[in-house]
């Protein structure tokens, strides 16, 4: 019993400490080559680093990159250059060039703990010449 109480106590004392955020806005748009990440926290307290990540149609999310965080009232921008169609065949040209992509921040706290934010979608659709380099940097990957 007395093991209970201390594993008890140790978890409440690690929520204490959690990141905490907030924020102004978090988007994603597409420009024709890559997709714009953007957000804005008007708090952050305890926050170490922001992990972006991608979703491919729905597929698991995969670590884009990591963000470390400047404070509240702060702009963050990131590009994602490698959202390309990597999946597909080439009697449906249609699934190479338009993709939906959903991202999210993964926050992670200066105590480690791990936090997530909601999703932003967008529908990114790329050009064939991208979309073949796309497909060139994937095989010496």
């Amino acid at each position: 019993m007395k093991h209970f109480f201390l594993i008890c106590a140790f978890f409440a004392t690690i929520a204490l400490f959690a990141a905490e955020v907030s924020f102004d806005y978090f988007k994603a748009r597409s420009d024709g080559s890559s997709v714009v990440i953007e957000w804005r926290s008007n708090a952050e307290k305890s926050v170490k680093q922001y992990d972006v990540e991608r979703s491919l149609n729905g597929q698991p999310y995969r670590y884009i990159l990591t963000q470390q965080a400047q404070g509240p009232s702060v702009s963050y921008r990131v590009v994602d250059e490698e959202a390309v169609m990597k999946q597909g065949n080439n009697s449906d040209q249609s699934k190479f060039l338009a993709n939906n992509y959903s991202y999210r921040l993964k926050i992670i706290g200066t105590n480690n703990s791990i936090t997530y934010s909601e999703q932003v979608n967008v529908y990114h659709n790329v050009s064939g010449v991208r979309s073949t380099w796309g497909k060139i940097k994937e095989i010496f990957r």
